[in-house]
């Protein structure tokens, strides 16, 4: 390539395999957190269900009483 030359210094990693015991006791630290990560998800979804139903259940309210003061204006115009 152009005359350059390309060193690469290749470094000689020595890597150890974990035990049994490691991988079990990670497999289990992360099963625990996926289990504490879904439930709080699950619980913060049913917790903004029940706040949009809830708000959901205010304006139907206000709507009836908007229309209770409409017939009652339209009522006494008569």
């Amino acid at each position: 390539m152009n005359g350059l030359l390309i060193k690469y210094q290749v470094q000689d990693v020595s890597v150890k395999k974990m035990s049994r015991k490691t991988n079990t006791a990670l497999i289990a630290l992360l099963g625990t957190i996926l289990m504490s990560l879904s439930t709080y998800v699950l619980v913060t979804l049913i917790e903004l269900q029940t706040i949009v139903a809830m708000m959901q259940q205010e304006l139907m309210s206000l709507d009836k009483v908007f229309g209770r003061i409409y017939a009652h204006m339209d009522r006494l115009a008569k």
